[in-house]
């Protein structure tokens, strides 16, 4: 009975003595691993990516929606390019016929000038001739008063006192026909002169109206085709400002491990940005066996991607900010292990 107390009593203080040792060393790892990640720079945690996981695809959705958004702009890119040339087409064609009803308009405002003088030198002229018919009227008149007496007198036959009378209506009649004409003649210098001044925007001559409408609505298509023309420019600069952009992050997000994983299951590794100094590609990589004694080389850096990423601290568990970089590997299971290490063993075992 004795000695079953004593091996209980034993196997007690064995147990505890165990327990004790196992809490002692467990809390002196602890703290060596504290003080460990304190001085070492060298650190990273390797990361497995499979095309299921949820970041893997949701990385793909956000390239693939770039893609359709960068095929979008290079669509309408063509499509206001397209615009701008035809616009460009039109008003060349605009301008030209504007241009070719100025100078239209011009030749004939001028010849319009040149007959509105005409005419008014042709009714000065027949004013002229006019003043000389009535000076030879007020001799008529004269004379046919002495053709009367004269014919009263008997001096002259009938026939003659006759004629004289015919004489004089004619003068009378060409008299009257010249002050028509004088008043017809100012009319039309005056109708010209009206027909050369709408040709030049400030006349009111219903039957050239018209032209000078159609002249306006050409001014007004032209500055609506220089505004249209300014708009789609600015268009075409900032689609192609977007479109290169665009480009520069698609190139980013495509040169990634996440699309690397979309196909098959790829492992980086996380590297905080206070170690990120120690990452060259082409650098060996050391997996350990106990986190970080007993090293071995596992592999080499194969690139560094620059897109910032988030994880945990392996011992305080805080979140940090690094990057991730591409390994390859000597065997695969090696990037499953807790930790690796660049570029030298961290304990030199």
């Amino acid at each position: 009975m004795k000695k079953i107390q004593n091996f209980y009593l034993y196997s007690y203080r064995l147990v505890g003595f165990i327990f004790l040792s196992g809490l002692i060393i467990s809390i002196l790892w602890y703290g060596f691993s504290i003080l460990f990640f304190i001085g070492n720079s060298s650190w990273s945690v390797p990361m497995i990516l499979s095309p299921n996981q949820e970041k893997v695809m949701a990385h793909l959705e956000h390239v693939l929606a770039f893609e359709h958004e960068i095929t979008k702009n290079k669509s309408e890119m063509i499509a206001a390019t397209q615009a701008l040339k035809h616009k460009n087409q039109l008003l060349v064609i605009n301008q030209s016929l504007l241009e070719h009803i100025n100078q239209s308009m011009s030749y004939q405002s001028l010849q319009y000038d040149k007959a509105s003088q005409d005419f008014k030198n042709l009714s000065q002229e027949k004013i002229t001739n006019v003043k000389e018919l009535n000076k030879l009227t007020s001799k008529m008149k004269k004379q046919e008063l002495i053709i009367d007496k004269e014919l009263k007198s008997g001096l002259i036959t009938k026939q003659e006192a006759l004629l004289a009378h015919i004489n004089w209506n004619k003068l009378l009649s060409n008299v009257i026909d010249s002050k028509v004409s004088i008043h017809d003649l100012k009319k039309r210098s005056l109708d010209y002169a009206d027909a050369a001044s709408t040709l030049n925007g400030s006349g009111n001559n219903l039957k050239l109206i018209d032209k000078v409408i159609k002249k306006v609505e050409l001014e007004g298509q032209i500055a609506q085709l220089k505004s249209d023309i300014f708009s789609l420019e600015l268009t075409v600069k900032h689609l192609n400002r977007n479109i290169k952009k665009k480009t520069r992050v698609l190139a980013l997000m495509t040169n990634s491990p996440y699309i690397l994983a979309t196909k098959k299951a790829t492992t980086v590794a996380f590297v905080p940005y206070s170690n990120l100094k120690k990452v060259t590609v082409g650098e060996p990589v050391f997996s350990c066996f106990l986190d970080m004694i007993l090293c071995y080389k596992s592999g080499y850096v194969l690139s560094v991607y620059a897109a910032e990423e988030y994880a945990k601290h392996p011992v305080f568990k805080s979140d940090i900010k690094g990057q991730l970089i591409g390994i390859v590997f000597n065997q695969e299971t090696d990037g499953q292990k807790k930790l690796l290490f660049l570029k030298s063993k961290p304990l030199l075992i």
